[in-house]
């Protein structure tokens, strides 16, 4: 294919593709900000994965806001008007702040099955000792107690209603009911519980976008009102992670690509080269997003944040092109570049693609993107350069200063191995002084970092309301629900003596508010024995209360006929009663929350996988598969290095070889000694770093070594793309959120590290002599 067509062809292609993007991509572009899709997917039990999945979408919708002030009058109306706020905003689905209002629907939902309704408590007693029941029910009756009963002693004297319904409501920990809404004392203010539920998952970007300005305005209400709100859920760390990354990719990109330009106009002092390479990197970018968008259905936030960075690597091919004009200043041709940068263009993308593949067939979903995404745009300006560059008129080299000049012709190589030795030696002794000290960390915590005062903001509620719950869980599971509610209503007692030993401080359980139909068949016999019988405790209390016989017979007939019915769990499912409880039922599965948790070690002894239980650790069963991963991409790394030296000894043979591949394993090494001299710890992110490092390494080594006939142009082309590398992933260290952070750290210390390595050790000792300085300019 001759140059005019290849470029043809290629023009071509790339208008069709920013047609395309522009018509079709564009307008329904997605963008994902979920952390929890960089996680791999559970892949010993799908079981556990989908209840991590289901769970944390219903739960992570809720958000609980503590409305603080000293005057409790103070507290209330603004708790009052922050709900009232809320529920102006489409951005919420449920805020709850009084909940007594809500027990009259919850009461009447169950009155209907109240006669095969029993507590744990009551269930006991009613076999061991049915007259304990009366007596209760007599004291209550001639005391206040009974005004403390959400059913009135008319319609349940016995009190077994009631206390059904006092049973099933999950501890409030150090809360307590003010006048209807949820409330406690601490750090000498009267705070106030507000619950708001959002419409969908905290981290969808319009959900953030109608929720963060209701919010906001609440919160400065409140605070203008004298009292503080302090808050504890996802959406708040969500928000402030979105608006983290947007403010990232904004400046990360921003600063990359003035970097970018500002050092192309210093080294070819014309704004053609410029634009081709701005050109070639755009070109790149809408493929990136094309792919993506078509492969994934959506792009993830953070594939954006590093996609910034593939503004310095997508430059490396352009630059690589454009400074071989150094090579013959004033006499150089595009067509003659070509062949000339051709074969260390192709072995740098090579190289690129398989460090890129290595990430995609990784398990991390947002990586496979990012891998994606990289690779995608990456060959797009790859085929920009080779195609499009030689037939554009790509200006000649310009004069070089005097002091640039001496200054590149002292890095060039001398034929002596001291320098390359010195180096070497240097690289040694921090790898023997950091990597014994190196700390591996690979904890799920750092996915996400969120300020100071929202961490505060939640240690303070939990510590307020005394029983926050813990990110570890039950998962129940059976074959049928009736199964399942039977094999939980099994696992309540072991819980119970959990709690009465101090390892657990509560938790909330679906059949407190949900009994299986085998309990509710125990209930009504039982019931019917004691309680409903001719001279059973109903007909006795009502006799005490008055009632004439007629009354007496009437209300026991119509009590035994209710024995019979049953609560189903869809009707259940369908009632106000199941409010609070609804984020735990997962269909053929369901949660057991957990409160105050002091023994996981005893808690997790409760797993039996014969019985359907088991405990979910999330955050450290996630940390442990983090490290797993990062365990087998150690060994992935170390196999990547052994394939490029055989790859390379076809090519240079093995001598060659080795000093190609000593620039990224050496950078790998001193990566590692610097961490532990710096005291960082390496985490997944670090090591999946490393792997790029060995992809830009060997482009360093390559391209110094496919020119060696011509090294100081080389040179510059090294020089000129490691810069633009450290502009884009260097500027990654400066990221607030923490795995970023150590994503760019490893690469600025891997990229300088490559960089002085290829430089020393990959042209072989035997080297032309360097070629005469270029024509000086006029400048000093």
């Amino acid at each position: 294919m001759t140059l005019r067509l290849r470029f043809a062809a290629w023009a071509a292609l790339m208008a069709a593709l920013v047609a395309f993007f522009l018509l079709d991509v564009r307008p329904c572009l997605q963008l994902e900000t979920d952390l929890l899709a960089l996680l791999p997917k559970d892949q010993h039990d799908p079981g556990v994965d989908l209840a991590l999945r289901e769970f944390s979408e219903q739960a992570g919708r809720k958000t609980l806001f503590l409305i603080g002030a000293a005057d409790g009058t103070i507290a209330r109306k603004a708790a009052g008007n922050f709900a009232a706020s809320l529920r102006e905003s489409p951005a919420f689905a449920d805020v709850q702040l009084e909940v007594q209002s809500r027990l009259a629907d919850t009461i009447d939902a169950y009155r209907p099955f109240q006669t095969v309704l029993l507590s744990a408590r009551d269930g006991e007693r009613l076999r061991s000792d049915p007259e304990s029941v009366l007596n209760d029910a007599r004291r209550a009756i001639y005391t206040p107690a009974s005004l403390l009963r959400p059913v009135p002693i008319a319609e349940d004297p016995l009190g077994l209603f009631s206390d059904f319904l006092l049973d099933q409501v999950p501890s409030l920990g150090a809360l307590t009911l003010d006048n209807g809404v949820p409330a406690t004392d601490g750090e000498g203010k009267h705070w106030l519980l507000v619950i708001a539920e959002t419409r969908g998952s905290p981290f969808a970007t319009d959900v953030q976008q109608q929720a963060t300005p209701a919010l906001d305005t609440a919160i400065a209400q409140a605070n203008a009102a004298g009292s503080e709100v302090l808050s504890s859920g996802l959406l708040p760390h969500a928000a402030y992670a979105a608006r983290k990354a947007h403010q990232e990719v904004a400046t990360f990109g921003t600063v990359s690509l003035v970097g970018t330009i500002l050092l192309l106009l210093f080294v070819h002092r014309s704004m053609r080269p410029v634009m081709m390479s701005a050109g070639s990197i755009a070109l790149g970018v809408v493929a990136a997003l094309t792919v993506s968008h078509l492969v994934f259905g959506r792009v993830h936030l953070l594939t954006l944040v590093f996609g910034a960075s593939l503004i310095g690597v997508a430059a490396d091919y352009s630059t690589y092109f454009l400074t071989d004009a150094f090579r013959v200043p004033k006499r150089w041709t595009g067509p003659d570049a070509l062949r000339q940068v051709t074969p260390g263009v192709l072995l740098g993308l090579g190289t690129a693609l398989v460090a890129y593949a290595v990430l995609a067939a990784t398990p991390f979903p947002a990586l496979r993107q990012i891998a994606t995404f990289s690779a995608t745009g990456l060959a797009t300006a790859c085929g920009c350069v080779l195609c499009l560059f030689p037939l554009m008129r790509p200006p000649q080299a310009p004069p070089m200063w005097p002091w640039i000049e001496r200054a590149l012709h002292a890095l060039m190589p001398r034929g002596s191995a001291f320098r390359p030795t010195l180096f070497l030696a240097v690289i040694a002794v921090i790898a023997a002084i950091g990597l014994p000290r190196l700390k591996v960390e690979n904890d799920l915590r750092l996915m996400q970092a969120s300020p100071k005062n929202l961490i505060d903001g939640e240690k303070r509620v939990r510590s307020l309301m005394g029983n926050a719950t813990e990110s570890q869980f039950v998962l129940v599971q059976g074959a049928s629900t009736e199964e399942l509610l039977e094999r939980e209503e099994a696992l309540r007692p072991k819980l119970d003596a959990l709690k009465e030993r101090g390892a657990i401080a509560s938790y909330a359980a679906l059949t407190r508010a949900l009994p299986s139909r085998k309990t509710q068949d125990e209930n009504a016999e039982l019931l019917a024995k004691t309680v409903y019988s001719e001279n059973g405790l109903y007909p006795r209390i009502l006799a005490e209360l008055g009632f004439d016989a007629a009354a007496i017979k009437t209300r026991v007939e119509q009590a035994r006929s209710q024995l019979t019915l049953r609560l189903e769990p869809q009707q259940w499912l369908a009632s106000p009663a199941a409010a609070a409880y609804r984020h735990l039922w997962l269909g053929q599965a369901d949660v057991v929350t957990l409160g105050g948790i002091r023994d996981l070690d005893a808690l997790k002894a409760l797993t039996d996988p014969a019985s359907g239980i088991r405990v979910v650790d999330k955050v450290g069963d996630i940390s442990e598969l983090l490290g797993r991963y990062q365990r087998i991409m150690l060994w992935v790394l170390a196999a990547g290095h052994v394939a490029v030296f055989l790859f390379f000894s076809l090519r240079y043979g093995a001598s060659g070889a080795l000093r190609v591949v000593a620039s990224p394993a050496a950078a790998c090494l001193a990566t590692l000694g610097m961490f532990g001299v710096l005291g960082q710890s390496v985490n997944l992110f670090s090591t999946f770093a490393l792997l790029l490092v060995l992809g830009i390494g060997i482009d360093y080594a390559i391209f110094l070594r496919e020119g060696r006939s011509s090294p100081l142009s080389s040179l510059i082309a090294v020089l000129v793309s490691a810069a633009t590398a450290l502009l884009s992933f260097g500027l990654l260290a400066f990221s607030g959120t923490p795995f970023i952070h150590s994503f760019g750290l490893t690469l600025a210390i891997g990229i300088f590290g490559a960089l002085v390595v290829a430089q020393a050790v990959a042209l072989p000792a035997h080297l032309p002599p360097v070629s005469p300085p270029i024509t000086r300019s006029t400048h000093d």
